[in-house]
């Protein structure tokens, strides 16, 4: 017997748990504190069980935030850490995630459900099929071919948080021209992209800033900001080099901007395709959300500190 649970108490642990079962992954409560417990926007996280026989065997979590489209403030919810136990897999699970999440947000009036995937994952081909509508993204990958090790570098650490707010309009001056994730004032936007679960650092990059995640084989390279493609071009590679002679390590680069994601390949990036799913909730098809969403795709940017 199939029992769906939304929101159950003091289950936090046990959807870590089987999260790290699931994906092999390391999952723990600061991480997943960061991803559920912290408010953007005006709605609280939403956790979905899927128990059979009284037996955990799928989850998923929902995060609500908010995308600036035609000058126009839309609610979306993020399908976010979605997961089924290996037992139970190819069963249907992610689709009755999928539409219990549907269910979720059209109670709270949310018109949008969205979710960031890779091309080779089957979430993928699962939304997919409920005819979700795909925003081409690029998992850029680089690489120690052909770096100009003798580059003067203009890459500096900066020791404080002071400097988020020059981030934070840089990035907007960066994003007027695009649909892109919207924060309605700078402590938000810190929240997202600076007090992470995993330290960050901020860099001054020649003009510019970058906000930086560092693992233990890969820097992610939240946000690079920038004037023109040029500039752009000149910071990433700067980036690289940096990265190369002080950690000896590559950096990981999303994005959802053709162009930006052409000027890495010329830089000897790697890339892995995924695809920024929306699935529309709206019975009006007519409705200015659905026009403006589906209106402006090429125009939309999304970077990797955006995602969750």
């Amino acid at each position: 017997m199939i029992n769906i649970k939304i929101n159950p108490q003091n289950f936090g642990q046990i959807f870590i748990d089987n999260t790290n079962i699931a994906y092999e992954s390391e999952l723990d409560i600061k991480d997943y504190n960061w991803r559920f417990r912290r408010k953007v926007g005006d709605f609280d996280s939403d956790i979905i069980i899927i128990e059979k026989d009284g037996e955990v065997i799928a989850g998923s979590g929902i995060t609500y935030r908010k995308i600036l489209i035609n000058r126009s403030i839309i609610d979306i919810a993020i399908m976010t850490s979605s997961w089924t136990l290996p037992a139970a897999r190819k069963t249907g699970c992610f689709s009755k995630i999928i539409d219990i999440s549907r269910k979720i947000c059209i109670e709270k009036n949310v018109p949008f459900l969205t979710a960031f995937v890779t091309e080779d994952n089957a979430s993928y081909r699962r939304l997919k099929n409920k005819r979700s509508h795909q925003f081409a993204s690029y998992y850029l990958f680089s690489s120690f071919k052909n770096i100009d090790t003798k580059q003067k570098l203009r890459v500096s650490l900066l020791d404080d948080h002071r400097n988020i707010e020059k981030v934070f309009y840089n990035r907007e001056n960066i994003l007027n021209r695009y649909s892109s994730f919207y924060y309605g004032n700078i402590e938000e936007f810190e929240s997202q992209f600076y007090r992470r679960a995993e330290e960050t650092s901020l860099l001054k990059v020649n003009n510019d800033f970058a906000i930086i995640e560092e693992t233990s084989d890969i820097i992610k390279l939240l946000l690079l900001t920038y004037d023109d493609i040029n500039s752009f071009k000149k910071n990433i590679n700067s980036i690289v080099v940096w990265a190369y002679a002080q950690k000896n390590k590559n950096i990981l680069f999303y994005t959802t901007n053709y162009n930006i994601y052409k000027t890495c390949v010329s830089l000897d990036f790697n890339n892995k395709n995924g695809y920024f799913t929306v699935l529309s909730l709206n019975e009006n098809k007519n409705s200015n959300a659905e026009k403006n969403i589906f209106g402006f795709e090429a125009d939309l940017n999304i970077a990797y500190g955006d995602k969750m």
